[in-house]
C-alpha cells in the first residue's frame, strides 16, 4: 500500500536501494487508479509476479480471517467473497490451472 496510499513512488523505492524484484512486486501490489473500477484485473496482474502474487494472498487470508472483527460486528461477505475469489484466482495461478 505504500505507493497507494503515501507520496512515496517506484522511483523513490529505486532511489533508497530496493532491488528491481522488490519494485516489480510493489507495483503489481498497488492497485492503480484506472483499475479501481476492475479489483480482479489487478488481483490477475497481481498473479503474474511471483513475489507479488505470494504478498497478496498473505494479505488476502488476513484480510478475510474473521477472527479480525470486532466482537458482535455482522460480517462484510460481500467483501469476503471477493477476498475468497481473489485468493482462488491466485491459488490457480500458482497451480497453473
Amino acid at each position: 500500500d505504500v505507493v497507494e496510499k503515501t507520496d512515496v513512488t517506484l522511483a523513490d523505492l529505486r532511489r533508497r536501494g530496493y532491488p528491481e524484484s522488490v519494485v516489480r512486486a510493489v507495483d503489481t501490489l498497488t492497485i492503480w487508479p484506472e483499475e479501481e473500477a476492475d479489483y480482479f484485473a489487478a488481483v490477475r496482474r497481481v498473479g503474474a509476479d511471483p513475489i507479488g502474487r505470494k504478498v497478496k494472498i498473505a494479505d488476502l487470508a488476513d484480510n478475510s480471517d474473521l477472527r479480525r472483527r470486532p466482537p458482535g460486528a455482522p460480517p462484510d461477505e460481500e467483501r469476503f467473497d471477493k477476498y475468497r475469489k481473489a485468493l482462488n484466482m491466485l491459488a490457480a495461478d500458482s497451480t497453473g490451472a
